[in-house]
């Protein structure tokens, strides 16, 4: 401190080149600009009234600094807690000086915690405090926690201000039910009858279902309980009682409103197909908590599918490797990660597979192209990539500064050649699928730099449903 003295008083100009005068005038300048300018100041300087007053008017805390006299002090005192009212706390020997206190309280209520317990149990005082911030309750006087009107007032401001009152109005069936469809948690705090109370516990699950924790054991029982949780929250389902977890109606609200609460159903009514179907409709994940015989039910899934693919995630596995589920799933999502899902199930689709497939031919869907491998040595960039119908693999090598258009050619030409290969060397004319695929990749923009992720992005481009094929190639679903 004496160090920090020294430097700022160097800063303000040598004691040798200015007068004492001076140096006051240059400090109550500072100190007026930023009153943490204080905190710095020569001890003399911070037991002066008009700098000191100067800078707790700027912000109330730095009374802090201030000598005690000055903290001792009615109008530099009064004038800090008006800015800061928690700042009452440096300044102890005003705690019992009303009119500072009441001046603290209507800035922050808290800070009545800092009175003199006189001023705590003062009415006035209080009603200004708790107006303020109710969180004042905690440290009025025990008899104001008590107090009707002070009561009124703060629960009409924040139903919060149970928490603090006396036990009175925490047995009061009617502050119960008014407080608690303001705010569900507060239920916590009344007495244990109140909590065993039907109608106290429907108010309070009916404005948030998260109260059901805080309700008597018995009602997680009570099924007028238990309906009104789930209507608000299916997710809730989990608090009730097994008897309740088992009866339809209750679980048929529960996965309406929170389709995997059926994670939390009986066993029995995890197998019963109407509440699956409901728990479905909310949310397709929710078949991964379905009886095992709903997951591997392939016409049941197949169905569901339909209606959302991304059911195929929660089926069993046999059923997300079947080829038949795989594309329905494609089919009905249109989107890449579901041709990601089928690609990964299916790294080698075969020409039989394709001619099984009801939807082979004109318009159908398919993998073409998948990319195995990408990776960079030296200066050139080493790709693999399979020919998903016949299970063939090209390779290849670009230079880092490659395109997408640059990768497309390169695949169109490794292709032509192993076709040509396979027909004795005369290069067929006819126009495949997969010269297609190429065409589709050149004619896009083509200037993205290669990468993995652009790859596969490009080889999965669609192919339109108007495209004639020999009907043993599938069209590329994106």
């Amino acid at each position: 401190i004496l160090i920090l003295s020294f430097l700022s008083w160097c800063a303000m100009g040598s004691v040798g080149q200015e007068s004492e005068a001076e140096v006051r005038e240059k400090w109550l300048s500072a100190v007026q600009t930023d009153a943490k300018k204080l905190q710095h100041a020569p001890g003399e300087l911070q037991n002066d009234r008009e700098i000191v007053l100067a800078a707790v008017k700027q912000s109330g805390w730095y009374l802090h600094f201030a000598s005690v006299e000055c903290q001792r002090d009615y109008e530099i005192v009064l004038a800090a807690v008006t800015q800061d009212g928690l700042t009452l706390s440096n300044a102890p020997e005003m705690a019992n000086h009303r009119e500072v206190v009441l001046a603290a309280v209507k800035n922050n209520g808290r800070s009545i915690r800092h009175a003199d317990l006189d001023l705590r149990r003062d009415r006035e005082v209080v009603l200004e405090a708790v107006s303020n911030n109710v969180e004042a309750l905690e440290y009025v006087h025990a008899e104001l926690q008590d107090d009707d009107e002070v009561a009124r007032v703060a629960l009409a401001l924040d139903p919060r201000a149970i928490t603090w009152l006396s036990p009175r109005f925490k047995s009061d069936r009617e502050v119960a039910l008014s407080v608690v469809e303001r705010n569900c948690k507060m239920l916590q705090y009344f007495s244990a009858d109140l909590l065993e109370d039907v109608e106290v516990v429907v108010a309070a699950v009916t404005s948030d279902a998260e109260a059901i924790q805080w309700a008597a054991e018995s009602l997680r029982a009570n099924r007028e309980v238990g309906l009104a949780t789930v209507r608000s929250n299916g997710v809730q389902l989990f608090w009730l009682d097994p008897p309740l977890r088992d009866d339809k109606e209750i679980v048929l609200e529960a996965v309406g409103s929170y389709g995997q609460s059926l994670k939390f159903a009986s066993d029995r009514l995890r197998a019963d197909q109407e509440v699956i179907e409901a728990a479905l409709l909310n949310n397709s994940r929710a078949l991964l908590f379905a009886d095992e015989s709903y997951r591997e039910n392939k016409e049941f899934v197949i169905s569901a599918i339909r209606r959302d693919a991304s059911v195929l995630h929660a089926a069993a596995d046999s059923l997300r490797r079947d080829v038949e589920v795989s594309f329905e799933a494609v089919r009905s999502s249109g989107s890449s990660k579901w041709v990601l899902d089928v690609l990964l199930n299916h790294p080698k689709l075969k020409e039989s597979w394709v001619r099984a497939n009801p939807f082979a031919g004109k318009g159908a869907v398919g993998i073409l192209f998948s990319l195995s491998s990408m990776e960079q040595i030296d200066e050139e960039l080493h790709y693999k990539v399979m020919a998903c119908l016949s299970g063939q693999e090209l390779r290849g090598s670009l230079s880092v500064k490659a395109t997408v258009l640059d990768l497309g050619q390169d695949i169109q030409k490794a292709w032509r050649e192993l076709r040509a290969q396979e027909q004795d060397g005369s290069e067929s004319k006819e126009e495949s699928s997969q010269d297609f695929l190429i065409h589709l990749m050149m004619s896009s923009d083509g200037g993205d730099p290669v990468s993995p992720l652009i790859a596969t992005a490009y080889l999965s481009t669609s192919l339109t449903s108007n495209c004639d094929f020999d009907g043993k190639a599938l069209g590329m679903c994106m």
